[in-house]
């Protein structure tokens, strides 16, 4: 055996392979060993990726009533309704959607998606919305978008928060927010807010009970928001209110903005938690 070994060297490497090996369990048939780590390695890549959110987008490539404008987080498609002045809309050929109501400023203009948020009563509950939007070239005058929100359960009255684009020097709101009071912030707030230029907004609304809870706006991915209330909500106009919608809320005002695209997803997000996670193929995004 000796001698064996002498001339062949390797055959002894081999039995001393072997001896490790089995010293380890490797190889075995119990599930152990590479295989365990293999399989472990990968679900914590799979954590920390935080996987894909369930978005709801209208990509505003096509106006906001036409047949399958949205496209739902389970695969359907859906569309909004309006209720008068549909003309104010305007898709355009960049794949945007121009609003435009300064020919009469009392007229409003709000594409509406109903039946958007949970409605069992279940509480706490939140919501997430963002839209890239550009105000009109008359900014220091007019308006340029409104979202609006109403979050109420199945029969009654429910929580509201209306995000208001306004013009340059009054900033963008959380108009009467409480029902009463509106918070406003523009160029001279902390962070300034610059409405003569494209924003991502993104407005957190978290509500504890149907009444009671607060809504954050951030700008542009910062992580420090623009504007945050919390306390007794603005009441919903109706019992059973629950909807998304857009456009020019207000008899006024006239409105003249630019749309790029608008998103929705059930959860509360911080931007810092988002980067990175917006749907492929919307547009424009700052911060993102």
């Amino acid at each position: 055996m000796r001698n064996l070994l002498r001339k062949h060297p390797f055959i002894l490497l081999a039995l001393l392979l072997i001896l490790l090996l089995t010293s380890c369990g490797g190889g075995g048939g119990d599930g152990g060993g590479g295989t365990t780590s293999s399989s472990s390695s990968s679900s914590s890549s799979s954590s920390s990726s935080g996987g894909a959110l369930a978005w709801n987008i209208y990509k505003a490539d096509t106006p906001p009533d036409a047949l399958a404008s949205v496209s739902l987080a389970d695969g359907s498609t859906s569309r909004f309704t309006i209720a008068a002045n549909a003309g104010n809309f305007t898709a355009n050929d960049d794949g945007t959607l121009s609003l435009n109501s300064t020919s009469i400023a009392s007229q409003q203009t709000m594409a509406r998606l109903g039946s958007v948020w949970d409605a069992s009563g279940s509480y706490p509950k939140s919501a997430t919305a963002l839209l890239q939007v550009a105000p009109g070239s008359l900014y220091l005058l007019n308006h340029t978008l409104d979202l609006d929100l109403a979050l109420a359960d199945t029969g009654v009255t429910g929580s509201r928060v209306k995000l208001v684009i306004a013009t340059a020097s009054t900033g963008v709101q959380l108009e009467k927010w409480d029902g009463i009071n509106t918070l406003s912030a523009n160029t001279t707030s902390s962070p300034a807010v610059d409405l003569g230029r494209a924003h991502t907004y993104q407005l957190v609304v978290t509500l504890s009970s149907a009444t009671q809870g607060s809504a954050t706006l951030y700008v542009d991915g910062n992580a420090t928001p623009v504007l945050a209330v919390s306390g007794g909500l603005r009441a919903t106009a109706s019992a059973g209110d629950n909807y998304l919608s857009f456009g020019d809320g207000s008899i006024d005002h006239p409105y003249q903005g630019t749309l790029d695209w608008l998103i929705w997803t059930p959860g509360a997000y911080t931007p810092v938690q988002l980067s990175g996670k917006l749907p492929a193929g919307i547009g424009t995004s700052t911060g993102y």
